[in-house]
């Protein structure tokens, strides 16, 4: 009952004007079943397309100053047609029907899919796209259970009442009519802030449709039998009247809060809820949250007296749970008291919301996982869309707990009631085709319907997408624009993102600026690019021991790069006194946190001290990883015997594995192999060829190139070529390169 008055939804009214025409184009649906037919889909498709547009026409005459009209099915037909024939793979994604919507100058698409789950079960979603953006607006979810395709009536059903909503939701500030019903139903307290304030944006809308609205709860709870008298009392009404400005009366908060509080001093337990509410907003008299604790306790332990009155009014038990759970209005936070008040209120989706995160992080109660998910589901399944970002969360997250398909169901919930949480995380379970089919622009626009609602960790998202070109063209201007937005917000990935891109700019200064706040922001990464900047000496001058400083800052911070950093400044004295010792502790803790590299130089610090055999098992774990280094240093190790029996054959197997993994090194080392016939068939052409393929990158294939076509070993002899790349393995500090541009100096081809 408290939540009927605390959060009533009043919808904004206005004087009758011209209509504005909004042209929809309605393809057919998707539908996924394995179940039926080519020919029974066909025919079910036909009939739902009827049942979208009757949703339309009905959603037409409960909204005002909008036309709607439906494309021409013929001009729609031809157009798909025609978008189907330039494109290998027919027009059925959204990109394709955007681009036909284009072409027949429609506004809105509206589209569906249906998913048979099981036998008879279907999950039915619709969703309307902005044609000019391609940005999706809407989305609504249904499910029908027991539905038989050959027999569609319930589908037909489900997909018209979805029609309806999704156009009515996409046009509430012009509903004309709306039932009493629907109206409760939408109803919700937000978990992450006291449910009254709610109201704060509600205030100017219909006042009209308000006051009926209001004394028809009245109405109700009047007849309701276990709610006693004070609870209905005519002041609360008049107060709330004035507080609004209902049935013509001038808005007074003043005259509000002196007939709520005499309500309050003669016992009516709502009043002193709302006289509570009065005190912590300021609602006619100065701002005094202990004041405004205290008539809200009050009202709470009232109604402790009557257990009856309290399970009906949740509301209240819910409200007062929040006070005590977050430290509201002053009051000294209880978890304690918190949940029996939670567990007062019975069914109430918030409070079993609230009850489910205690649960999760083990205030007051044990943490448990599956408590949490048990009190959890019941709220999802009650519609609460703070549960069902929640459940998304644990099902994509929680080790133990992971189930894409899940997460990706309960998500999707949570975004069809515009949860922005949701939201951005169904477009990361699109984005890695976790639970649905990867799809990156289907990801970019969910992602951008939550950023340009000021979400965030959305707005990073549509940073990285600019950033990169997924699911959009590349655009580093527009990726700066959104990762700036999220950095005002305080978001220390947008802020290291954008010392990326200023870095890859070699603009170093503010590259420096951007990392350093990410890094204030807290920021791992952030902190670690700090250190390869002073390590390195961009834009600054090198100071190993400053870098040394943010290396040990992102390592304690467990970012497996800082980690390796720290043990390769320990393993070389790089800022730091040399010591094997720390070096292998901390490459150890990189390696436990995933980093291949540290693996590797886990090796180089057994093989540099001679200890080639526990050097070869560290090579070898690298090796299993893929890592193409340690896989040409095992062939080096077994070409050169050491601490093994030499062993020409293995060499040149890891030697060509290395070759496969991208080692230049094991590149140039094949050749090396086949132009002295060593393990293999000598074939100086077959040696020219992994020269070759490794000249850009490695100084030894470069000498080797050089001498190639010196004396024309597997190509045809150039001197002047020869001259070429022995100048290349110069550059990278060749010592073997100046003796032969001396002979060919002395030949005269340099």
């Amino acid at each position: 009952m408290f939540k009927n008055l605390l959060i009533i939804f009043l919808l904004l009214g206005g004087l009758a004007y011209s209509k504005t025409n909004v042209p929809i184009m309605l393809p057919e649906p998707e539908i996924d079943s394995k179940l039926i037919s080519e020919t029974d889909s066909k025919k079910l498709k036909e009939v739902l397309v009827i049942s979208a547009q009757s949703g339309i026409f009905k959603a037409q005459k409960q909204i005002r100053g909008v036309s709607f009209s439906l494309i021409d099915e013929k001009s729609q037909e031809d157009a798909l047609k025609e978008q189907a024939g330039q494109r290998a793979k027919g027009c059925y994604d959204n990109e394709c029907l955007v681009d036909t919507g284009r072409m027949l100058a429609a506004q809105k698409l509206l589209r569906f899919s249906l998913k048979e789950i099981s036998k008879n079960s279907w999950r039915i979603s619709g969703r309307v796209i902005n044609i000019e953006s391609g940005a999706i607006e809407n989305v609504e979810v249904g499910y029908c259970k027991e539905c038989n395709h050959s027999t569609p009536e319930m589908l037909e059903v489900k997909v018209s009442e979805i029609s309806e909503k999704l156009l009515l939701s996409l046009h509430e500030d012009s509903v004309i009519s709306s039932s009493s019903s629907d109206m409760v139903g939408e109803s919700k307290i937000n978990t992450t802030s006291i449910s009254h304030k709610a109201l704060d944006s509600q205030l100017e809308k219909n006042k009209q449709k308000a006051f009926d609205r209001l004394n028809a709860l009245t109405k109700e709870i009047d007849e309701d039998e276990g709610i006693i008298a004070p609870l209905t009392s005519s002041s609360v009404r008049e107060a709330l009247n004035y507080y609004i400005g209902l049935n013509k009366q001038n808005i007074s908060k003043e005259q509000a809060f002196k007939i709520m509080e005499k309500a309050a001093q003669r016992g009516d337990v709502v009043a002193m809820g709302w006289l509570g509410i009065f005190y912590h907003q300021g609602v006619g008299v100065a701002k005094d949250s202990y004041r405004g604790a205290e008539w809200c306790n009050k009202s709470i332990s009232n109604s402790l007296e009557n257990l009856a009155i309290l399970k009906k009014d949740s509301e209240a038990a819910v409200v007062m749970g929040i006070f005590y759970d977050n430290g509201y209005g002053g009051v000294k936070p209880n978890y304690s008291d918190a949940y029996k008040l939670y567990l007062l209120a019975e069914n109430h989706p918030i409070a079993l919301t609230n009850i489910a995160v205690m649960h999760y992080y083990g205030n007051y109660v044990d943490y448990s996982i599956d408590s949490a998910l048990q009190y959890f589901q019941k709220s999802g399944e009650m519609g609460d869309a703070v549960a069902q970002s929640w459940l998304g969360y644990i099902y994509k997250e929680e080790k133990t707990k992971i189930n894409y398909n899940l997460s990706y169901y309960w998500y999707l919930k949570g975004a069809s009631q515009k949860d922005l949480y949701s939201i951005r995380n169904l477009g990361v379970l699109i984005f890695n085709g976790q639970g649905v089919e990867r799809n990156e622009k289907e990801a970019f626009n969910w992602f951008l319907y939550a950023a340009q609602r000021d979400e965030m960790s959305a707005q990073s998202w549509v940073g990285y997408c600019y950033q990169y070109g997924k699911g959009v063209t590349k655009n580093t201007s527009e990726a700066r624009v959104w990762y700036e937005k999220a950095a005002i917000s305080g978001d220390g990935y947008s802020m290291t993102n954008l010392g990326f891109i200023y870095f890859d700019e070699q603009n170093y200064s503010k590259a420096l600026d951007w990392f350093q706040k990410g890094g204030d922001a807290g920021n791992s990464d952030a902190i670690n690019k700090l250190g390869e900047i002073y390590y390195n000496g961009y834009g600054v001058t090198p100071n190993l021991n400053k870098a040394f400083e943010y290396f040990e800052k992102g390592a304690a911070k467990n970012n497996k790069i800082s980690q390796s950093w720290v043990a390769y400044c320990y393993h070389y004295g790089k800022g730091v006194t040399k010591n094997l010792t720390e070096a292998r502790r901390w490459y150890q803790k990189a390696i436990d946190n995933g980093d291949v590299y540290s693996i590797h130089n886990m090796a180089l610090s057994y093989y540099e001290e001679g200890a080639y055999i526990t050097a070869l098992s560290w090579f070898q774990k690298g090796a299993d990883k893929n890592y193409s280094t340690s896989i040409y240093y095992l062939g080096f190790i077994y070409e050169n015997g050491y601490g093994v029996t030499a062993d020409y054959t293995k060499a040149t197997t890891y030697y060509q594995k290395g070759s496969e993994a991208g080692s230049y090194d094991a590149m140039a080392a094949l050749g090396i192999l086949y132009f002295n016939g060593k393990g293999v068939t000598q074939n100086y052409s077959t040696a020219f060829e992994y020269f070759t393929k490794a000249s850009e990158n490695s100084k030894t294939a470069m000498e080797w190139m050089g001498y190639c076509y010196e004396f024309g070993y597997g190509v045809s002899q150039n001197q002047k070529e020869a001259v070429s790349f022995y100048k290349k393995a110069l550059l990278k500090g060749s010592t073997y390169a100046p003796q032969r541009l001396d002979v060919l100096k002395g030949q005269g081809f340099y």
